[in-house]
């Protein structure tokens, strides 16, 4: 088998991504409408979605009622990233992206997450 489409590739990968300290902000997108509703960060993506459904069965945010309502209607969340940054940039970026959702109009699910100003609404 080839190398690169190995496991051992793979994992060697997430392991130097890892090291160098790269992050990732990504979006997960309701797919009855092509909303944005959670804006997230991670160093893995695929993993981390598959957390979020895992997660969604606690029902304890109002992100896991959602991607449960997705779940009973046979749907899951698709997960875009819209930028890789470094760990050291990557809660600010967090907090601009979602900024930059809710002033585009978003009903964001994590809205504890808001800057300051931003979270009464």
């Amino acid at each position: 088998m080839d190398y690169f489409r190995s496991n051992e590739y793979k994992r060697d990968l997430r392991r130097r991504k890892r090291a160098l300290g790269i992050e990732y902000i990504y979006v997960l997108v309701d797919p009855l409408n092509n909303q944005v509703r959670y804006v997230g960060k991670t160093w893995q993506p695929k993993t981390r979605i598959k957390t979020h459904i895992r997660e969604a069965q606690r029902m304890k945010f109002a992100k896991d009622v959602w991607i449960s309502s997705l779940i009973s209607r046979g749907k899951l969340p698709i997960l875009i990233v819209v930028e890789t940054t470094s760990v050291e940039f990557v809660d600010s970026r967090e907090r601009y992206w979602i900024a930059k959702c809710i002033t585009d109009g978003c009903n964001l699910t994590n809205r504890y997450h808001l800057p300051i100003g931003l979270d009464k609404r």
